[in-house]
């Protein structure tokens, strides 16, 4: 097996992504909407999540896990919030997070064969 394809490879990826954020840094604009529209949408999933603190876990892990988490068992072993509704919201804040990243990851490679 030989590494050194590997290490061309990997140098071939990073020098993609130079070019491609040396084209972007030359449009403010760009630049601008990008960031304007992620904030907007950490801002949106900050008032979607009841607990702010927790947004990682709900987006990256299981909610049937996550839940237990965010909403811990009472003494009796009951839950105080439905799992149903904790469901549609962990499900509504994968969505938006999702949806950014590939609406910015579509975005770069258009702005990398536009502004080339």
């Amino acid at each position: 097996m030989d590494v050194d394809n590997f290490f061309f490879g990997v140098q071939a990826i990073l020098s993609s992504i130079v070019d491609t954020l040396r084209i972007t840094s030359r449009y403010p604009m760009f630049i601008g909407f990008i960031m304007g529209f992620a904030t907007a949408s950490i801002i949106h999933a900050m008032l979607t999540a009841e607990h702010v603190r927790h947004i990682p876990s709900m987006v990256l892990r299981d909610p049937s896990i996550s839940f237990q988490k965010v909403y811990p068992p009472a003494s009796d072993g009951t839950f105080s919030h439905s799992y149903i509704a904790y469901a549609r919201n962990v499900q509504r804040m994968k969505t938006i997070f999702y949806g950014v990243a590939l609406l910015l990851i579509i975005l770069l490679m258009l702005a990398t064969v536009a502004f080339k």
